[in-house]
């Protein structure tokens, strides 16, 4: 907002005036914050859809792998051992297909 030139006014009444501009600027402030709060319940109840899956989108929190335990019970905590470990694990539980049978 743009303030009023206040240069020919005694300094009472330029604080007094201030004043009451700062405080009609928090009430509007309020105002349009209650507005959008309603606007997005409104919004919320019509599609309730797109509210779960904005949520859901922003909610999730990325996590590290690790610290492992190897067979003799040591602990691996080095990204490069780790990734090791992860590729082994899978080799062990995955099967190489026979070349012979087409899928």
């Amino acid at each position: 907002m743009q303030r009023l030139k206040l240069n020919h006014l005694s300094k009472y009444k330029k604080k007094q005036l201030l004043n009451t501009l700062h405080g009609v600027e928090i009430k509007i402030q309020d105002i349009l914050t209650v507005s959008r709060k309603q606007e997005e319940e409104k919004a919320i109840k019509e599609n309730p859809k797109f509210f779960y899956k904005y949520a859901v989108k922003y909610s999730k929190t990325k996590s590290n792998i690790g610290p492992l335990i190897d067979e003799q019970g040591q602990s691996v905590q080095e990204p490069k051992e780790i990734a090791e470990k992860l590729r082994l694990q899978y080799e062990s539980v995955f099967s190489q297909s026979d070349p012979e049978k087409k899928i």
